[in-house]
């Protein structure tokens, strides 16, 4: 009987710790090294972050585009960036079909990088828009009670394909704090971070635009 309640007492405890190496393992997750995140795409970088991706345009023209990249949790949709996009006045004839995909509603990176263009980003700016600011369709969107200052990057897009390269939108994408924040910017960009971290005149008329087109696109919640 002894016996008995010993190999009892042995087999329960190892069923504890097997339980316990299993709940510890589920619940721990990798960290993302931000350094890593670079040369992704934003669209990568939210699915890997948080298992899913998606776009929904909210306006789209000639010249510009509003977005809102997304990811999916219990059915609902969470703003994971919203992007404003200003297209160049020429549309070169080599890029054209992809362009004209993405006029339909396509993902920039993934248009582009699905037809063979190599892309770079030129910095603009790294910076915050303001919590005080008019950004309440935002953070609505956002499914965020928080008011944190919101991380913004702005910056030219470049695509290459047989040595020939083009400049083909200037971009700013304003980042969900649980998604990206100017710290992790600066993580990742280092020291393009260091030295496009300033207000030009340039920059202030963008954000300007750019608070405009928060306040004047609507911007779905769900």
């Amino acid at each position: 009987m002894h016996q008995l309640k010993t190999k009892l007492s042995t087999l329960l405890t190892c069923l504890f710790i097997t339980f316990t190496s299993h709940t510890f393992a589920t619940q721990t997750s990798t960290p993302i090294d931000n350094k890593k995140l670079r040369p992704l795409l934003n669209s990568e970088r939210i699915e890997l972050k948080f298992g899913s991706y998606g776009i929904d345009v909210l306006e789209s023209g000639e010249s510009i585009r509003v977005s809102r990249l997304y990811s999916t949790h219990s059915s609902k949709k969470v703003t994971r960036t919203l992007a404003i996009v200003h297209y160049p006045e020429q549309v070169d004839t080599s890029f054209a079909n992809e362009h004209k995909k993405i006029l339909n509603g396509g993902s920039i990176g993934a248009v582009l990088k699905a037809a063979g263009w190599k892309i770079s980003k030129q910095p603009q700016f790294f910076g915050e828009l303001k919590s005080d600011q008019d950004l309440a369709a935002l953070y609505k969107s956002f499914q965020s009670s928080s008011k944190e200052n919101l991380a913004i990057h702005i910056y030219s897009l470049y695509i290459e394909k047989n040595n020939t390269k083009f400049k083909y939108a200037t971009i700013a994408e304003v980042h969900h704090p649980d998604y990206l924040t100017l710290n992790d910017l600066k993580e990742i960009y280092s020291t393009d971070y260091n030295n496009f971290n300033t207000e030009t005149e340039e920059v202030k008329k963008l954000i300007a635009f750019i608070q405009n087109k928060i306040k004047s696109v609507k911007i779905p919640t769900t």
